[in-house]
């Protein structure tokens, strides 16, 4: 894959750079608040976390609109020198002592608006930058970019932190988000089809484009809830670290990689999965695995189980997400794919507001572990809805083979 499509992985390796980046500030920041915050620590990191979640909200439709007219290598360029600047002045201020709460949320809000529109930007440009030959391992690839740069960069973070410090770890993340600016802006695109997508489709907003296709519509939303029980994780598991396990941010960091091995792992066996029926059901017992992972660890806490469950959890993510996501872009077309990526990370992300609030206020109410539980419960009650999601008829649910993904 890396001698055959040099250009794709020039940019995917920018995009890995740009994405651990964003998590290195996110982790170091939250680290960070919860041990200033004290009892208060949930709602603190509850605000962070919905404040990085709004953006691709927010804009969706502005951000989608300018995915599809803007040249991709344009904006991956210009989002990462943004990010770099915003991560700078963070650095900046904590090294002269000025680390207010809005100081600090405004500067991720920031990041986030930036990798709001690096994500679907990525996501639009593998067909872009990789050959017709390479295009189902470039998919794979693509898919696990942001597992891997997110959950490596959370390991990276968090091991910064105690052997560097907060000022440092930003520096460095800066420094990786102008490596990636580079990378992209040394990348050959491809012009989208036959160039430029004609004024009147343009018009048609993310969620008009959405609207075409019905059944990924329903996925979409479908693990938009997954994420509410999921993806507070992130806000969880530092807690859980500190409360129940009593370590320190080495531990968070093994934890996170354990994640992130799986995510990769399961990105990769993916391709060797051949699903037989509907895809639907693989999407059932990959749920019902990542539901138990989550939950397991507060029933038996300890460091080595948590470890495990992780790394189930992370590989019953990643063969989901590659499987899908081959699904999302042998579907839709080429001219559509800026918005449609858009719309779906409003979609999938539309409940992480609601979660990060929720849960936040509630890890400070009552125990950790009894947050763990519900998330993981949640999971496994959102599984059900896959494993009924109307088949046949117009909305038949597609195959996956073993050689698309």
């Amino acid at each position: 894959m890396v001698l055959k499509e040099k250009n794709f992985f020039r940019l995917w390796l920018g995009q890995i750079l740009s994405q651990s980046g964003s998590r290195m500030v996110q982790i170091a920041v939250l680290w960070w608040g919860i041990n200033q915050a004290g009892p208060s620590a949930g709602r603190w990191a509850g605000g962070l976390l919905v404040l990085s979640a709004l953006p691709s909200l927010l804009f969706v439709k502005l951000f989608g609109g300018l995915i599809d007219k803007w040249p991709s290598k344009d904006i991956l360029v210009r989002a990462d020198v943004a990010s770099a600047a915003f991560a700078g002045i963070l650095a900046l201020g904590f090294y002269l002592g000025f680390v207010s709460t809005p100081f600090i949320y405004a500067m991720a809000f920031g990041l986030a608006t930036c990798q709001s529109l690096l994500d679907p930007t990525l996501n639009k440009s593998v067909a872009q930058v990789a050959s017709a030959e390479g295009l189902n391992k470039a998919v794979t690839l693509a898919t696990s970019t942001q597992s891997l740069a997110s959950f490596a960069g959370a390991m990276l973070g968090a091991v910064l932190i105690d052997k560097v410090g907060v000022v440092m770890t930003l520096a460095l993340a800066t420094v990786g988000y102008l490596v990636a600016a580079t990378a992209s802006g040394l990348t050959f695109f491809k012009p989208v089809g036959n160039g430029e997508v004609a004024a009147e489709e343009l018009a048609e907003t993310p969620w008009q484009v959405l609207g075409k296709y019905p059944f990924l519509k329903k996925l979409l939303f479908g693990f938009g809830f997954v994420n509410f029980f999921g993806t507070p994780t992130l806000l969880v598991l530092p807690l859980y670290v500190k409360r129940v396990l009593a370590m320190n941010a080495s531990q968070l960091a093994m934890l996170e990689g354990a994640l992130w091995l799986g995510l990769i792992c399961g990105t990769w066996v993916s391709a060797a999965i051949k699903v037989k029926g509907s895809i639907l059901k693989l999407a059932f017992a990959c749920l019902i695995f990542l539901g138990t992972a989550f939950g397991l660890p507060a029933l038996m806490p300890g460091f080595a189980i948590s470890l495990v469950c992780l790394a189930v959890a992370g590989l019953s993510l990643g063969i989901n997400n590659a499987k899908f996501f081959v699904l999302f872009q042998n579907e839709v077309a080429d001219k559509e794919k800026g918005r449609f990526f858009s719309v779906l990370s409003a979609v999938v992300g539309f409940t992480f507001p609601i979660a990060y609030l929720f849960f936040g206020l509630l890890v400070d109410l009552v125990p950790v572990t009894t947050v763990m539980i519900a998330q993981g419960s949640g999971v496994i009650a959102v599984a059900f809805y896959f494993l009924v999601l109307k088949e046949g008829g117009e909305e038949e649910t597609p195959v996956l083979m073993m050689g698309e993904a």
